[in-house]
C-alpha cells in the first residue's frame, strides 16, 4: 500500500513550492510493507456476507489501531458503508460503535455483520429451520423490511430485491 503524506516545509522546499503554480500541492509517496497486504482479500481472515464496493480491508483498519495506539472505548464512523472499520475495531478491543451511511444496504450489511448472536440460539434456529424445510413448512416474516427504504431502485438492484422479498417470505426459488 502507499501511504501519501505532505513533505517537510523548510525554507529551500518553500521557495520551490513558491516557485511553482500555487494551487498544485506535491506528495511524496512513502512505500511501508507493513501495509501491503497483497493477496488478501477480506474474507481472507474475516466473512464476508455480501459484495460491497471500494470495501476497506479489516486489516489495515487494524493496524492502523495498533500504530496509532487507540483508546479501547468507542469508534465512530461517518460513512460506515458495510461495517469494515466496526470489524477491525473489535479485533482491537473496541465494543462500542457508531456508524452512519446513506446507502442502507451498506446499513443492513454493517447491522448483520455486528450483531451478536448467542451460538445455542443460532443453533436452536438452525435445527427449527432444518425441520421446517423437512416438513416443508412455509417460514414467514411478519413484514418485509424491504418497503419502508427511500429510493429502493437506486440502492438495490430488482434481482436482489427479489431474492430479498423470497427470503423475507420464507419461499424457495
Amino acid at each position: 500500500m502507499i501511504l501519501l503524506e505532505k513533505p517537510n516545509f523548510n525554507s529551500n522546499f518553500m521557495q520551490k513550492q513558491m516557485d511553482k503554480d500555487s494551487k498544485k500541492q506535491d506528495y511524496l509517496a512513502i512505500y511501508n510493507p507493513k501495509y501491503d497486504f497483497l493477496g488478501q482479500s477480506y474474507a481472507s481472515i474475516y466473512p464476508n456476507l455480501h459484495k460491497y464496493p471500494a470495501t476497506m480491508l479489516p486489516q489495515i483498519g487494524l493496524e492502523l489501531l495498533k500504530e496509532f495506539k487507540a483508546k479501547k472505548s468507542n469508534l465512530l464512523d461517518p460513512y460506515c458503508g458495510s461495517g469494515s472499520s466496526f470489524v477491525s475495531g473489535l479485533g482491537y478491543g473496541i465494543r462500542y460503535f457508531v456508524g452512519f451511511d446513506l446507502n442502507p444496504l451498506a446499513i443492513m450489511i454493517a447491522k448483520a455483520r455486528m450483531t451478536y448472536i448467542n451460538s445455542s440460539y443460532l443453533i436452536q434456529q438452525k435445527e427449527k429451520l432444518l425441520r421446517q424445510i423437512e416438513s416443508k413448512n412455509e417460514l414467514s416474516l411478519d413484514s418485509n423490511p424491504l418497503i419502508n427504504i427511500t429510493n429502493l431502485d437506486f440502492w438495490i438492484e430488482k434481482n436482489a430485491q427479489q431474492d430479498l422479498h423470497q427470503v423475507f417470505l420464507g419461499g424457495g426459488y
